[in-house]
């Protein structure tokens, strides 16, 4: 009989280490998860941006196909030499039509270089618009997906209005439509215009709530609902809260811009030149030379794509709401960290890689 309450006392000791020890490697799990996915999710998203800013630039349809069919329209040209124009006087030696443009500005007003120009400075700013707006993307991305609640186990208890009691108070009905329709008090918070707003910049946010959501029984303290902070967390060591959930993001680029890369586009124009070709009559003849022309194209493709950061973190700490048990410590607070890092240029391409 003493030996086999030993062995009942070293099972029961051992079913409680396994279980309490179970569940925080839950956690530690469960904060892991969400952390990584975050960071993957955000820096899949940078690197689809980026990469769409790749397409804009040299895929097709780009800037450097809109400049290599107008620079090719440019040299394919034959005009009309405009020497009776320009020297009525002379007799027109020159062929009727020849490679060049028939004068220096004609190219200029024609219906495709104008349109090619328009909609190289639409896909421009298609491309600026990406780059602004990827920083605020990265920031509401992060803190949405870490602070999205899937770590926050504020209890959420039913109203009195969703149950149902009969004369002797006991329930007979809960209405789970309700219920699950019903948004949490961190939900209520944490979805407002204002918090949104602040994400677009902010770099850390948290939140603080107790597990006993009206009352502690065994004391009958009443507790307050859960605080949303953007910015920090003043609040994360009171006692007044058992659970707490802080995050922060180091290193998210704050400035994406785009550098473009100035080309020239060249073409020839016909010049009619007089020159005298009579001796015994005073006459003179006309004759036109092609002459190159440049003008600038500023949008001509994409040279490099700046990004004050490459490399980004995430930080989380979470508060697990439990006592700790006789010979039975628990870590209460469990923390996370993790890395990612972006590679590659406009020209083979951006991806990610987790480097902690």
């Amino acid at each position: 009989m003493p030996f086999m309450i030993l062995i009942v006392a070293v099972l029961v000791l051992a079913i409680v280490a396994t279980m309490l020890l179970g569940e925080v490697s839950y956690y530690r799990v469960r904060i892991a998860n969400v952390a990584d996915g975050a960071l993957i999710t955000a820096a899949s998203g940078l690197c689809r941006a980026l990469n769409k800013i790749r397409q804009i630039s040299i895929g097709s349809g780009g800037l450097l196909i809109h400049y290599i069919s107008l620079q090719t329209y440019l040299l394919s040209r034959f005009g009309t030499c405009l020497c009776p124009v320009f020297f009525p006087e002379c007799f027109d030696l020159s062929p009727g039509v020849q490679w060049g443009w028939s004068w220096i500005g004609e190219p200029l007003l024609t219906p495709y270089y104008i349109q090619s120009m328009l909609e190289s400075h639409k896909l421009k700013e298609q491309a600026d618009d990406i780059a602004e707006k990827i920083p605020e993307d990265i920031h509401s991305t992060l803190l949405n997906r870490l602070m999205g609640g899937a770590l926050i186990d504020e209890p959420k208890p039913f109203l009195s209005g969703e149950v149902t009691r009969d004369s002797r108070s006991r329930i007979i009905r809960l209405d789970y439509d309700a219920f699950i329709n019903r948004k949490s008090n961190f939900e209520l918070q944490f979805e407002t215009r204002d918090v949104m707003s602040a994400l677009k910049s902010a770099n850390a946010a948290s939140y603080v709530w107790n597990k006993l959501y009206w009352s502690d029984k065994s004391t009958g303290a009443k507790y307050a609902s859960g605080v949303l902070e953007i910015g920090g967390c003043s609040r994360c060591n009171d006692a007044a809260w058992g659970s707490y959930l802080d995050t922060s993001i180091n290193g998210v680029p704050n400035n994406i811009s785009n550098d473009y890369q100035m080309m020239p586009l060249i073409y020839f124009w016909l010049k009619p030149i007089a020159f005298p070709c009579c001796t015994v009559i005073p006459c003179c003849c006309c004759i036109c030379i092609p002459l190159p022309m440049i003008v600038p194209h500023p949008w001509a493709w994409i040279r490099k794509i700046n990004i004050d950061s490459t490399s980004f973190d995430t930080s989380l700490r979470k508060r697990l709401d439990f006592r700790d048990l006789m010979f039975f410590g628990r870590q209460q607070v469990i923390s996370h960290k993790n890395r990612v890092s972006i590679r590659g240029s406009v020209w083979s391409g951006y991806e990610f890689a987790l480097t902690e």
